[in-house]
């Protein structure tokens, strides 16, 4: 209200001053009357300038900030209009916020590795003398697909896939020894914390205080949010997000979940089949972040091309783009 009254007062003078230099000539005042209407224009100006300067910190404040207060916010459009309609993560952007959505499982942490470690386990015990364990391991993965379809995903389902494969390279269902044994496994994946990739932490501790942050992650709703919970990530994020999928519906639930403008937001992940190829058919930006111990499922092939697909080496990396 205050900015409003102050541009209308400066206006007012602005053209009061006009008229009072308009009849120092009509009149033929002397040169002392005419700097005093120069210096009375000059301040006018300085102060109409003062208050437009306010009200575009007013609207900055708007775009930058707002959006954790409500849904309602300013939208910019086009050059110097402002209208007032739902939240768009465009006017955040151009205030130097941006809604950055991230994937956990080897994005954050390290996951993928115990896998291959039970794995490796695994196909030693059931790998005969001079077998083939790519031909034992060709089967495992075989399974884990289908699994991944029918079951989900997890530590569980993955058991049940270990002892599905037992059934089928043996032709019988897995002794009591042998259930026992996978059994064991399961200690892999009940431990209390996790192994955050380096520069994790930090990196995102930065972005949370020049960005919105959301977390997307896959799988067992129980054991995702346990670690999630051990992570000390938490409060970094908007919002946790665990779904069965990471497929294009997902996104578009996302997107319309926020009210976003998917050109404007961003997923980062190491997965192109979960991460980047599911959200660039849904609009969004994408950022690639490669993890050597990605589950061979996850693979597939990004389009090098895509210049809406940003690749780097390393977490910390997000820090010189965002």
């Amino acid at each position: 209200m205050g900015t409003t009254l102050g541009l209308v007062a400066a206006s007012f003078f602005l053209l009061v001053g006009f008229e009072a230099a308009n009849r120092c000539l009509r009149w033929g005042a002397s040169y002392r009357w005419a700097w005093y209407v120069a210096f009375a224009l000059v301040m006018t100006l300085v102060w109409l300038y003062l208050e437009l300067l306010r009200l575009l910190s007013y609207v900055t404040w708007w775009c930058a900030v707002r959006p954790a207060a409500g849904p309602w916010n300013l939208r910019c459009v086009g050059a110097g209009r402002v209208r007032r309609v739902r939240w768009s993560w465009e006017c955040g952007e151009r205030a130097g916020r941006q809604m950055l959505i991230f994937d956990a499982d080897d994005t954050l942490w390290e996951n993928n590795v115990i896998f291959e470690r039970v794995i490796d386990e695994f196909l030693e015990w059931m790998t005969p003398p001079g077998g083939d364990r790519t031909a034992v391991r060709a089967v495992l993965d075989g399974i884990e697909a289908a699994h991944a379809v029918t079951l989900g995903y997890g530590s569980k389902v993955f058991l049940h896939s270990l002892g599905e494969c037992v059934r089928r390279l043996r032709g019988r269902a897995a002794t009591a020894a042998e259930a026992a044994r996978i059994a064991g496994w399961a200690a892999a994946f009940d431990g209390g914390r996790v192994e955050l990739i380096p520069g994790v932490a930090e990196t995102l501790a930065e972005l949370a205080r020049r960005h919105e942050l959301l977390l997307l992650t896959k799988g067992d709703t129980e054991e995702q949010q346990r670690k999630v919970a051990v992570s000390g990530l938490t409060g970094h994020f908007r919002a946790v997000h665990v779904v069965a999928e990471k497929n294009v519906g997902t996104y578009e639930e996302l997107i319309r979940s926020y009210d976003l403008v998917p050109s404007s937001v961003w997923m980062i992940g190491n997965s192109p089949k979960s991460d980047i190829l599911p959200a660039r058919a849904a609009g969004l930006n994408a950022v690639f972040i490669p993890n050597d111990h990605t589950w061979v499922l996850e693979h597939g092939e990004v389009d090098p091309g895509d210049e809406k697909v940003l690749r780097l080496a390393a977490f910390g990396d997000l820090l010189r783009h965002f």
